[in-house]
């Protein structure tokens, strides 16, 4: 209304959320910076769009969301990298220690370049299918773009492959069937140096799963 009140319920209600979050611990953190353990996931749009056209097992946007929840579940943050950023030098950023390649069947490669760069220094790689293997046009390669650097930094401990399809984890932790995978999960990302900052138990000591940890600093 022209003087300024607050009429409507839906208005006033907009209202009282926005002054809330605007004072106390919410202020706290819209001041602060959520932490991310130095991983990042790859959103590959062009894998996203071949997705309707070659699934090996899995999609890209199921194993990115699947990836996302073994990464909070063991108890880190992480933040997604686009093509264009790692393109543009994100992986070169202090403090990244891992890349999760989410069923990323394509490649650019200037992308393929920046990751070579990212192993070279001391990064390490965890992914479920073989990565590059399509080219942006959606023409398969004759073998994936990073095949014989992969077999290389497998060997040498740079490049995890995920020993089951990360698409099936959230219905196997549903089902209480993890089993021994989050401890295995736990080492391959220890490899990465990465240690969790927390771990909450239940009532006989087993780690409890579906539990986001997140931490703020200022």
């Amino acid at each position: 209304h022209g003087d300024r009140t607050i009429q409507s319920g839906r208005c006033r209600y907009m209202y009282e959320f926005y002054r809330e979050i605007q004072r106390g611990p919410a202020a706290l953190l819209l001041r602060s910076k959520r932490q991310s353990d130095g991983i990042r996931i790859l959103l590959s749009r062009d894998s996203g769009h071949l997705d309707s056209l070659s699934t090996p097992g899995t999609t890209h946007v199921q194993s990115r969301r699947a990836f996302s929840d073994v990464v909070t579940d063991l108890g880190f943050q992480f933040e997604y990298v686009t093509t264009k950023s790692v393109e543009d030098g994100a992986l070169s950023r202090d403090g990244i220690k891992l890349l999760v390649l989410p069923c990323v069947q394509v490649l650019t490669d200037k992308e393929a370049e920046r990751i070579k760069g990212f192993v070279g220094k001391g990064g390490r790689l965890l992914y479920d299918v073989m990565p590059g293997t399509f080219d942006p046009a959606g023409h398969q390669r004759e073998k994936p773009i990073l095949a014989d650097a992969f077999g290389q930094w497998k060997q040498e401990g740079k490049a995890f492959e995920l020993p089951y399809k990360v698409a099936s984890y959230g219905f196997m932790r549903g089902r209480g069937e993890l089993g021994s995978r989050r401890e295995e999960l736990l080492v391959l990302l220890s490899k990465a140096g990465l240690k969790p900052m927390a771990t909450a138990v239940d009532g006989d000591g087993r780690a409890v799963t579906n539990v986001e940890y997140t931490r703020f600093v200022r």
